[in-house]
């Protein structure tokens, strides 16, 4: 048994929970408890819905009894950015200009993917105003530090989200990213993130942010919809373009054959129909080709 659940990555925990070593109210409570211990320093949620959350993992725990889980990520505990809609509660994005006193009676489309696959949501984490920054701090929840260092920030603007599981209060968490804003507070909580092209998951710009990095995959795949008319193609190819993406990054800097792994690797990304085939892989191409010819000349 994982000696302290709240650390235990969803993997663990998914495996436990078939094992029956342990519930999803365990893992549940074992997470709000340490929200409760550490929030009020860290500031990384600005909504804990412990009620729900116990709610719905009790659920979880009778379907993993029955053998019948309800998806791949039921009872693990998720939190969700202040930005990512969540019906029945606020989602007041940083900002003291958005009107709590009004219905929230609909989900984000990478919320409701997580509901449909069980997953536990625990609350919501901070955001600076709008998500607008690469800092986590707002007008309306104040200041988010970082869990190593309380002097400094998490980044942003998922920052809410890199704190919370970087000081083991949810081992899975939901963020947005439209310049950097999973990114930057992965790097800063020294954690795994994962951010997908544009309408490969859904038309919002957002990705999960993980503790293990085999997850990134795995959470992606829960993710992934044609949700609200979506006709995005679905990459069937993802892994072998992955693979390839590998092979190609460590040909380049063993033997600085920038050029032709270039083509391959675009081939195998339009292959896998991802959207960015057409900026991010040419201008991680341009930089590697400029790191290794670095690399090169003072070798």
């Amino acid at each position: 048994m994982v000696r302290d659940l709240a650390w235990a990555s969803a993997a663990k925990l998914l495996k436990g929970y078939r094992k029956r070593r342990f519930s999803p109210v365990e893992a549940t409570r074992a997470v709000l408890d340490r929200i409760e211990a550490l929030n009020g320093d860290l500031n990384a949620y600005c909504l804990v819905d412990r009620d729900g959350a116990l709610a719905a993992a009790a659920a979880s725990e009778k379907r993993w009894l029955k053998g019948d889980p309800l998806g791949l990520l039921d009872g693990v505990p998720v939190s969700v950015k202040d930005l990512l809609l969540w019906a029945g509660r606020p989602t007041l994005r940083g900002s003291r200009t958005i009107d709590r006193n009004q219905p929230f009676d609909v989900d984000a489309p990478s919320v409701a993917r997580l509901k449909d696959n069980g997953a536990v949501l625990v609350g919501k984490t901070t955001t600076p105003e709008f998500g607008w920054k690469g800092v986590t701090d707002s007008p309306l929840t104040g200041v988010t530090r970082n869990p190593w260092d309380r002097t400094k920030t998490p980044g942003g603007s998922s920052g809410g989200a890199s704190a919370a599981v970087a000081a083991g209060m949810a081992p899975l968490a939901l963020g947005t990213d439209g310049g950097g804003s999973i990114r930057i507070p992965a790097a800063f909580a020294g954690i795994v993130a994962g951010w997908q092209a544009m309408r490969f998951v859904t038309n919002e710009q957002l990705g999960p942010v993980i503790g293990v990095i085999v997850l990134v995959m795995l959470a992606l795949n829960y993710w992934r919809t044609r949700a609200g008319g979506d006709d995005a193609p679905v990459p069937s190819q993802w892994w072998f373009a992955a693979t390839l993406g590998f092979i190609a990054g460590l040909t380049t800097m063993m033997a600085n054959a920038a050029g032709p792994v270039m083509v391959i690797y675009l081939l195998a990304m339009r292959l896998a129909k991802l959207a960015f085939v057409g900026t991010s892989a040419w201008f991680f191409f341009v930089i590697n080709w400029f790191a290794c010819r670095q690399w090169r000349s003072r070798n």
